[in-house]
């Protein structure tokens, strides 16, 4: 089956490092060319070049507005998904640069497998243990 692991990455902060980790676990399964890095602005020379040694790396441009996530860390990007598009291959699993894989991922499309989510993320540790415990509650019962 053929699948293609796709990250997207700038230079900053700690992104290409912890991109760096997470294509070196996944490449226990996949080879370099099974894996496509998208490296956005703001980018380097030495991203560029760590990155290439574990991936293909394609050098693009933000295709998004930047907005506000945290007030904090004031206007960013967070992953040009958009180019998923021009990923030419049947099968595309999208991974953040923080996953460490630790089995094989094909397994992923071909089950039946039931996912969930929150729709608004939880800010005291006591409304995150409520949200989760509901949840699991009502889907095991």
């Amino acid at each position: 089956m053929s699948v293609n692991y796709v990250y997207t990455v700038s230079d900053r902060a700690f992104l290409v490092s912890e991109a760096c980790r997470s294509i070196k676990s996944l490449r226990k399964y996949v080879d370099r060319n099974g894996v496509t890095v998208f490296l956005t602005p703001p980018r380097s020379a030495s991203a560029r070049a760590r990155l290439s040694e574990l991936a293909i790396v394609k050098e693009v441009d933000n295709l998004t507005k930047p907005f506000v996530f945290k007030k904090e860390r004031g206007l960013a990007r967070y992953g040009e998904k958009v180019h998923l598009c021009d990923v030419n291959s049947p099968n595309v699993i999208f991974l953040d640069a923080d996953i460490i894989v630790k089995k094989d991922l094909t397994p992923l499309l071909n089950g039946d497998f039931d996912f969930s989510a929150r729709r608004q993320f939880p800010t005291k540790e006591e409304e995150i243990q409520e949200v989760d415990g509901n949840a699991w509650k009502r889907n095991n019962q």
